[in-house]
């Protein structure tokens, strides 16, 4: 049995959500040998249906852990980052998956310790990235400098990307040197 991950933020109404909906139902459909299970940050009340099927499962992050202050619980936001990124890196060691699809870039630098560390173990993971926006705008707006060297490094260590329009693909090669190929 082939195992896809995809890691999202959450399930939310967009159309990232209803594009993993469709990809999870034709999946199902399609490759009987296929198990889907999908790694979320938080799942929210309008979530995206999908089928409830024996090869389709839902894992999300259970949040931030709570500790005690003066006998008061509280939970501990501070380090829910890496909180996350533990959680994750252990869902991933766990299920090791043959193929890995991530939609955001902060998802992505997410997951780059399991790719590297599957790679150096030799695990035949593949890791799909889904880019639906123009990278260079969006890091230029919104994030800063480092997070374009970190985007190239997410790049160069993707198996595929998958791009919603041809602009999306030459930002990629011209601004973060992927493969063409890729």
């Amino acid at each position: 049995m082939t195992q896809l991950v995809i890691i999202f933020w959450d399930l939310g109404i967009g159309g990232v959500q209803t594009r993993i909906q469709g990809l999870v139902k034709k999946i199902i459909q399609q490759h009987q040998d296929v198990t889907v299970t999908l790694l979320l940050y938080e799942r929210r009340a309008n979530e995206v249906s999908l089928p409830k099927h024996p090869r389709v499962k839902i894992k999300t992050f259970p949040g931030p852990k709570k500790f005690t202050w003066f006998g008061v619980k509280k939970k501990f936001w501070r380090f829910t980052t890496a909180q996350f990124a533990w959680w994750l890196f252990r869902e991933l060691w766990n299920n090791k998956p043959a193929r890995m699809m991530t939609f955001l870039n902060r998802i992505t630098t997410y997951v780059m310790p399991y790719v590297l560390l599957s790679k150096f173990m030799n695990f035949k993971t593949k890791l799909i990235i889904n880019e639906p926006v123009v990278m260079s705008r969006y890091l230029s707006q919104y994030d800063p400098r480092i997070w374009h060297w970190i985007t190239v490094a997410n790049y160069r260590l993707a198996d595929k990307i998958i791009v919603a329009a041809q602009a999306v693909k030459q930002d990629l090669v011209r601004n973060f040197f992927a493969s063409a190929k890729k």
